[in-house]
Order: structure tokens, then C-alpha cells, then sequence
């Protein structure tokens, strides 16, 4: 049987009997009743029960439909994998990520990855979490980094390593001069380690509550049992942080560091404390779907990614 009956069929079964569907193939009704009687006579059993006033599947034509969805999917999914790579498309990676995590990931990963594959290219794509598995389903993502598993299918879900949810303020500011020779609470960070209290007294530059960073600090704060002064609500993380670089207070950021405790995406002029508290982290998860084609740019991507930016073992195949 060709594909293009099977097609046919499942249209009809979509558009709940042949009228309107011959109507949406631009085909007319008795040819496509037709190709139905053909099928049927080749698969040896029928699909719809004829005596039915509505339209209605046999019991083998409803485990017909089943592997028909399958195969078409399938097939489209070749083509399209085939169609990318005569046109050389495959060079081209497309990643849903939130553009903070897009400046943290990929100033680290894409000059790695150019020294292997210098015609790669990466498109940054943002979609809000309910259509982030579909995205991959429908080969609209090659990868999705975002802040819930996926778990579906062939989807590979890989934890990055956590997220930290800093306190930055000017070098310049007394909170920070404070700290400038603070004693490490944790040896194995290059930052210094801090209780939310020691910032009991400063002046908050905080994004509005609508930012997982803002219910966060909220979190925290309620957690030491301190109520922090904020100076200003915000609507955008990066002018919160600005301000925080002027002087004006002390705000909290998302920062993500590498596996060897840099941190990615760096400014000079602020200085960075990681927070003591059960809250202040957020894994990431990197996700993609193993059911379709990668090419080795692809793979090669995830790997750099779980090289620099992931605890467990390295990811080397799909």
C-alpha cells in the first residue's frame, strides 16, 4: 500500500467521513471511495463498517490507524531529515532556550564547537513550556534546554548542573568591600558563600513577582525569617542588575557556572555571592529527541553541553 492511501484513509477518519474528505484532498468522492475498496481488497479485511449511518472504524481498522499514524509519521520525518541534509541543513542547530540562559550556554559552547565544525550554526528560539515537548515532537527544536524534564517518548532528558541564585552589588558598594575578605564556607566554589541575613540591612533591586527569581528571593527571605527593604520593583532582570552595578542596591540573579566553577557571562564591575539556602539552586534540563536524525553537528552540541555543564557522565551517543 502506498503512503499517500494511507494518508488518504486517515484523513477521512480525521475529517469524520469521505464527502469532506475528498472535499480537503481536492479529489472527488467516488475515487476516493475507490482507493478505500482497493485498500481494503489488498489488506484483505475491511477498514469501516458499511452499514453503519456514521462513520465508523472495524476492529481492524482501528489497530490499521494506529500503525498508519506511525508509519506516515515516521515516513515525513525521513523525508524531511533527507530533504535537510541534500540542502546541507543540517549544519544548523536550532535551540529553545531563554535568551539569559542563551548568553550564559552558548558563548561557552559554540567556539568548541566551531573548531570541530566551522560551518555550524546555532538558531535560539524562546516558547513557553507547554509547547516545548512539541517543538521537539515536530522537529521545530533539535534541542530544548528549560526548567522541567521532559519525559515522553524518545526524549532524552539530561540534568545540567544547577542553576545558582546569587546576590551581586557593585565592587564598589560596602556590602561588597564587606565580604572582599570573607571566609569561604565552601572550599570547593570560587565564590563567597553567604546567609541572606548578612543583607538584612541593604536596599533590594528585585524583578517584580512575576520572575522565578523574585518568588525565589522570597522563598529565601521568609526561610531566614528577615524582611528585606526593596528600593525598586523592576520588570526586567538585566535593569535590576544594572542598577546593582550602579550602586543603587543589591539585587539577585540567576548565574549558571561551569563544571569547573567558572561563572559564564561574567561582569567586572559586580561582584557575585552565592546564597546558603536549600532554595538559591534550579536544575536545568537539556532535552532532545532521540527518534530523530542528528547529525554528528547535533551531537556534537549536546555533548559540549553535558561536557561543560553537566555532574553525570558524559552523554557521547543518542
Amino acid at each position: 500500500m502506498r503512503i499517500e492511501h494511507m494518508r488518504r484513509i486517515l484523513t477521512i477518519v480525521d475529517e469524520g467521513g469521505i464527502s469532506h474528505a475528498a472535499k480537503k484532498l481536492y479529489i472527488s468522492q467516488p475515487t476516493l471511495s475507490q482507493m478505500v475498496k482497493t485498500a481494503e481488497e489488498k489488506l484483505g479485511t475491511p477498514i469501516f463498517e458499511r452499514q453503519a449511518k456514521e462513520l465508523k472504524l472495524t476492529f481492524a481498522g482501528e489497530r490499521f490507524v494506529v500503525m498508519a499514524r506511525k508509519i506516515v509519521s515516521s515516513w515525513d520525518s525521513m523525508m524531511g531529515d533527507l530533504q535537510e541534509i541534500r540542502k546541507g541543513e543540517r549544519d544548523k542547530i536550532v535551540t529553545c532556550l531563554t535568551l539569559r540562559r542563551g548568553i550564559s550556554y552558548l558563548p561557552v559552547v559554540l567556539p568548541q564547537l566551531l573548531e570541530q565544525y566551522p560551518s555550524a550554526s546555532v538558531e535560539q528560539i524562546a516558547l513557553p513550556l507547554e509547547e516545548q515537548e512539541m517543538a521537539l515532537v515536530r522537529r521545530n527544536a533539535d534541542v530544548v534546554i528549560g526548567s522541567d524534564p521532559i519525559v515522553a517518548g524518545d526524549i532524552k532528558t539530561v540534568p545540567l548542573l544547577p542553576e545558582q541564585y546569587m546576590l551581586v552589588a557593585s565592587q564598589q558598594s560596602e556590602f561588597a568591600q564587606r565580604f572582599s575578605a570573607y571566609s569561604y564556607q565552601d572550599t570547593d566554589s570560587v565564590h563567597p558563600r553567604i546567609s541572606i541575613c548578612a543583607a538584612e540591612n541593604e536596599r533590594f533591586v528585585l524583578p517584580n513577582t512575576s520572575f522565578a527569581s523574585r518568588q525565589i528571593f522570597n522563598k529565601i527571605a521568609q526561610e531566614a525569617k528577615i524582611t528585606p527593604t526593596a528600593l525598586m520593583e523592576v520588570t526586567n532582570i538585566d535593569m535590576a542588575v544594572g542598577m546593582a552595578r550602579a550602586g543603587l542596591g543589591v539585587s539577585i540573579l540567576p548565574v549558571i557556572l561551569t563544571s569547573d566553577g567558572k561563572l559564564c557571562n561574567r561582569s567586572d564591575r559586580l561582584s557575585y555571592f552565592l546564597l546558603d539556602s536549600p532554595y538559591a539552586t534550579r536544575t536545568a534540563y537539556l532535552c532532545y529527541d532521540r527518534s530523530t536524525y542528528l547529525s554528528a553537528v547535533h551531537m556534537e552540541f549536546i555533548r559540549l553541553m553535558c561536557k561543560n555543564f553537566c555532574s553525570l557522565p558524559k552523554e557521547g551517543g543518542q
